[in-house]
């Protein structure tokens, strides 16, 4: 009697992964929103996260295939892109929740990354992803820093729900309606982060 094959669940896991990362890719094709002009609104947002987190350096970014492109970019001047090998942020998808490197020379993942090793430096990282309405994770709203960091609850609860916003963002601007007749209109999500903050945390 011949043996039987065991069950081949690494494929079958590898299948559902690819699964998966097809509809994410061809959700983020039809929003059109890579390689677009910069917009106020995204960068507001980081701004807004880069303060509240602390941080120098707060990105939008949106990963593909084969990179990550930053569709918002506070403090990392002249980088408009990375290969997604190299992205931070291609790991914070895999998840839901905010992903948060505290020492990225102690993250095994990360300790011979050339964003941290070369002359970006790059020491913190913490990444919330944006997540579509289908579930589909595009990119990130991140905050890093060239030295050791660590968020606190509430911070990483606004980091989060900034997250939201640049998502509702990214559906509004793939519609042909401008972002300000939006706004006009009440189309875009209050974001009560910037309330809650005011009143409980003074700016830096």
């Amino acid at each position: 009697m011949n043996p039987s094959k065991p069950p081949q669940r690494a494929s079958h896991h590898t299948s559902i992964e690819a699964d998966v990362e097809s509809v994410r890719l061809d959700r983020l094709r039809q929003l059109a929103v890579m390689d677009t002009g910069q917009e106020p609104v995204f960068d507001a947002l980081a701004r807004a996260a880069s303060a509240i987190c602390g941080t120098p350096i707060a990105l939008v970014s949106l990963v593909d295939d084969t990179r990550q492109w930053f569709k918002a970019n506070i403090g990392l001047e002249g980088v408009a892109q990375t290969s997604r090998k190299v992205a931070f942020c291609a790991h914070a998808i895999t998840s839901a929740d905010v992903m948060e490197v505290p020492d990225t020379m102690q993250d095994p993942r990360f300790v011979a990354n050339p964003l941290v090793t070369g002359e970006q430096h790059i020491r913190f990282y913490a990444g919330a992803p944006i997540i579509m309405p289908g579930g589909e994770r595009l990119g990130t709203l991140c905050v890093l820093a060239r030295e050791t960091h660590h968020l606190s609850d509430m911070q990483r609860q606004a980091l989060k729900d900034l997250a939201d916003v640049v998502a509702d963002c990214c559906l509004h601007a793939s519609a042909p309606t401008t972002s300000s007749s939006l706004v006009t209109k009440g189309a875009l999500r209050p974001c009560p982060i910037f309330r809650r903050w005011a009143s409980t945390t003074p700016m830096r």
